[in-house]
């Protein structure tokens, strides 16, 4: 059976091939850049100017070595990467064979792999069964912290999305750094991709054929260059006409006819281009901005609009514990930052809602030292409380505990009065944006569930009669002055619900009747270099926006704070509520400045959150592109929403670049025009004149033309160097307003052009009227 899966989906391996440098010489030659410049290489030997030939071929050949060592070195460095994996050793439970320890290669779907306790590479894509898993996920996301990974709650009532269960999901090319597992069970986790199918054979395949961001400009380029050529025959035919008349040789009217060719495509092009975007990627390396495809650099130039993330982007990694509000210090909108509480230990410590902070996160210890979401570290160190995690010894899992939070000694003297094990956990979704353990008391029979995340979906999920009537109050006030709200809420399980039926308990059945504690409110500062680079790129005519998967006033303040929303703006908060049964879908804009305004004045921009996004899209996708346009802050946008509407700015013709900092960015960064990733994750003749002419004569002749070595001076020492060190000059310091042309037949291009040709003309029929006007003037023809 194995060997008839293994036939069908084939080897667990992406297959890069590193091709010799024989066949990429010979891809890159058949380039039609390349082509031309060999036949115009041969005439120039043909008509005895084998110096700029040589010099041409030389330039020619060293942009050609250039590239081919790049191409050689990434394909290298890319296979380097896939192989990593290739012969690590898995253990894997089989139906007929039992517990067999086989290749990373011979994986196939279906088969249930054990991870070890120390940790291990994946291979494959693979659905966590048991155990829970702390796993290093930057090479695929460019998030630097781990993050948690742990089993669905129902294995029997489970069909499988990739997408939906992505916290479920052990994916390939990542790092598992420690196991845990409870109660006798091992940590388990089924195959579901190998190969190419997998998360990392999508990364590396979007590498090796990367979507073409500039083929509109390609096409120009040829419909350019084909003009040219056309306006060339015509040069071609009428210089044929004057040479036949005159007699020439057919040797020389083949020659001197096909030389025009020579002028539609500056012979320096291929290698201005390839040196200049070496030059770029050196320079990009320096600053510690890696490239992996070489084709967005040039498109970066073309820039109009870039979507930032806010936390970790716009503003600092770490969030900054300001304050707790209580639920009985929701009572007055006007004292709500004289109820916060900002020390603690002035809370009891049994209560519900330091057991809340206290438990609720997914941090690890991981060499000595605690690790996890900055945002969990910054609230569990609030409270002063200590995390114990239970050993790794795989002879003794009935023994494991869970792991277990309690006070510091500096909180109480004595035994510990409270200490509460984390029995399950329901990792951070983005969808529901919130997280939720499940904790015990020790000293308890029964558990509790405790819940933290966005205040609109967590109160949503609370008895009403705990949620106070003006909470919606409180948290535009707290978004407006830009502070980062989570809402805490509890609630105590059913007595019957037992250790084993812990793991079939599903979120929504969880996360209901909570009851609700209050707010925990977070400082996020803005990064000092935030403003000043908004302000730049504002001032160079770029549209920012911000697509922030936090609260909506909070991402309005933030905007604020750096510039991106300017003084002389308004905005206006869209509201979309969905179509019921009796009435329609409809849309509500709502001033945030206390005032009415002229909705219709184009200084009024919009802020929208991602419930009324999806609104939009169900019920007015026609007006998507408009509300696009006018917005400037999208707020609580989940991952496959910031994907969508980087793709709605590049439908309206928008240049887009996308800047976060990776995991919920991921597929916004990779649609984008240019994705910018802030990881620390990482992702080559001067020679006399002479004549064969014996007499004193050549000197007249000389003297009234230019010379093979003049020519080689205009031709390569003037015009080619130019175009070649043009690559090595650095970029100014300041973004400029104007940016290159996205399409080469535009009326800026072709009239000058046009203009050059014209000017050229005249002259010369002038010099050569002029010049038959002179008395000692007489044609030679060679």
């Amino acid at each position: 059976v194995i060997y008839t899966i293994l036939e069908l989906f084939g080897k667990n391996e992406v297959i890069v091939e590193v091709h010799s440098y024989w066949k990429l010489f010979f891809a890159e030659v058949l380039n039609p850049f390349y082509v031309f410049q060999i036949f115009s290489i041969c005439l120039w030997f043909f008509d005895d100017y084998e110096y700029y030939a040589v010099c041409v071929l030389i330039s020619s050949a060293f942009s050609i070595g250039t590239s081919l060592y790049q191409l050689k070195t990434q394909s290298r460095s890319l296979k380097e990467t896939v192989d990593t994996y290739n012969n690590d050793i898995y253990t894997v439970l089989r139906r007929d064979e039992g517990s067999v320890n086989v290749k990373a290669q011979y994986l196939v779907p279906g088969d249930v792999i054990v991870i070890p306790p120390g940790g291990c590479n994946i291979a494959c894509d693979a659905l966590l069964l048991s155990g829970n898993c702390i796993v290093d996920e930057s090479l695929l996301t460019g998030e630097s912290e781990p993050i948690t990974k742990s089993p669905p709650s129902s294995i029997e009532e489970f069909c499988y999305s990739s997408s939906s269960h992505k916290h479920h999901t052990l994916y390939c090319g990542t790092r598992i750094l420690q196991s845990r597992f409870y109660a006798g069970a091992q940590v388990l986790a089924l195959v579901v991709r190998t190969g190419s199918s997998t998360a990392k054979g999508n990364l590396i395949r979007s590498i090796m054929f990367p979507k073409d961001m500039d083929f509109e400009f390609y096409l120009d380029s040829i419909k350019f260059v084909l003009i040219m050529f056309l306006v060339a025959t015509i040069g071609m035919l009428y210089c044929a006409y004057l040479y036949v008349i005159r007699d020439a040789s057919i040797q020389y009217i083949i020659i001197r006819s096909l030389d025009i060719y020579t002028v539609v495509v500056p012979p320096a092009l291929p290698a201005a281009m390839t040196i200049g975007i070496v030059h770029s990627m050196k320079r990009l390396k320096r600053l510690k901005i890696y490239c992996t495809c070489q084709t967005r650099i040039n498109v970066a130039g073309k820039i109009k609009l870039v979507c930032f993330d806010k936390t970790g982007t716009l503003t600092e990694d770490g969030l900054h514990f300001f304050g707790l509000l209580p639920y009985d210090g929701l009572e007055s909108v006007t004292n709500i930052y004289n109820n916060l509480v900002k020390d603690l230990s002035q809370i009891d410590i049994r209560s519900p809602i330091i057991a809340t902070i206290a438990s609720c996160h997914s941090l690890t210890h991981i060499n000595g030292s605690l690790a996890g979401d900055p945002l969990d570290l910054s609230m569990f160190n609030a409270t002063n409380w200590e995390l114990e995690e239970p050993g790794a010894d795989n002879s003794r899992f009935d023994n494991l505990l869970p792991s277990t939070v309690r006070p510091s000694k500096k909180l109480y003297s004595g035994e510990s009065p409270i200490e509460i094990g984390i029995v399950h956990q329901f990792p951070f979704n983005s969808k529901t944006q919130s997280m939720c353990v499940i904790g015990q008391v020790f000293g308890t029979r029964g558990y509790t569930a405790y819940c933290k995340g966005a205040p609109e979906k967590i109160i949503q999920n609370c008895l009403k009669e705990t949620v106070p009537t003006n909470i919606f109050s409180v948290l535009e006030e707290f978004g407006s002055s830009g502070y980062r709200v989570l809402a805490l809420a509890y609630k105590n399980l059913p007595k019957k619900v037992n250790w084993k039926s812990l793991y079939h308990l599903k979120l929504e059945d969880v996360q209901c009747n909570l009851i609700f504690l209050g707010f925990l409110v977070m400082q996020n500062k803005l990064k000092p270099q935030s403003s000043k680079t908004i302000k730049e790129l504002r001032t160079a005519n770029i549209k920012c926006v911000m697509v922030t998967g936090d609260n909506l006033y909070t991402g309005l303040s933030v905007a604020r704070e750096c510039s991106m929303i300017p003084s002389n703006i308004n905005i206006a908060v869209l509201t979309a509520t969905p179509s019921t049964e009796l009435n329609k879908a409809e849309i509500k804009l709502e001033p945030t400045l206390g005032h009415n305004l002229d909705m219709q004045d184009e200084k009024v921009y919009y802020a929208i959150d991602g419930r009324s996004w999806s609104v939009l899209e169900s019920d007015f996708p026609n007006s998507l592109p408009y509300v696009a346009s006018k917005g400037l802050v999208f707020g609580r946008m989940l991952p496959e929403q910031k994907m969508k509407l980087v793709e709605c700015f590049q439908n309206m013709g928008y240049v887009t670049a996308m800047c976060g900092d990776g995991a919920n960015d991921a597929g916004a960064l990779k649609v984008a025009h240019v994705g910018i990733s802030l990881s620390q994750a990482e992702a080559s003749i001067a020679a006399p004149f002479t004549s064969q002419i014996t007499n004193v004569s050549c000197v007249t002749k000389k003297g009234i033309m230019l010379g093979n070595f003049q020519f080689l001076y205009f031709d390569f020492i003037l015009t080619t160097s130019l175009a070649i060190v043009m690559g090595d000059i650095e970029p100014t310091d300041k973004v400029h307003p104007h940016r290159p042309l996205s399409k080469i037949l535009t009326p800026k291009n072709l009239i000058p052009l046009f203009l050059q040709l014209l000017v050229c003309a005249l002259i010369q029929i002038g010099s050569l009227y002029y010049l038959e006007l002179q008395d000692w003037q007489t044609w030679v023809l060679k």
